[in-house]
């Protein structure tokens, strides 16, 4: 059974305009996530299953006005609702912070869903073993 995921970013920078897309192309092709898309996140009590909820937070790193549009500073944040036996609460269980060049989209798009299956997998196995090594550290 597929993942129900949805994503959303916050920002005015041009990288981070291209990366949620690219987010959103990798999703759409994984095996353990079904991307929904534009679909409004909503904690209403009466749904039901897991559910993963992806928030970017996205600002241009350039220096001066030449370096504007080529790279940009990512936050990305993952919350889950409805792990079985628990309350309907969100679980932030995944933050980290990337520096994103815009030549690298695609790239960077493939290897945050690796690092998602990785770092939800070893959240989920309590770092027992036999899950595969995140992208990012």
């Amino acid at each position: 059974m597929k993942v129900p995921v949805s994503a959303s970013r916050k920002g005015n920078d041009e990288v981070g305009a291209l990366l949620l897309p690219a987010i959103h192309q990798e999703l759409s092709k994984s095996t353990a996530y079904s991307f929904r898309r534009d679909e409004p996140v909503s904690d209403a009590p009466e749904k039901k299953g897991l559910e993963f909820f992806i928030e970017l937070a996205t600002a241009d790193a350039a220096t001066n006005e030449q370096k504007y549009g080529s790279t940009s500073l990512v936050s990305i944040v993952i919350e889950s609702m409805g792990l079985p036996n628990s309350w309907p609460v969100p679980d932030a269980w995944y933050h980290k912070i990337v520096i994103a060049k815009r030549e690298a989209i695609k790239l960077i798009a493939k290897q945050f869903v690796s690092d998602m299956d990785a770092h939800w997998c070893n959240t989920m196995n309590s770092s027992v073993g036999g899950c595969p090594e995140e992208q990012w550290k």
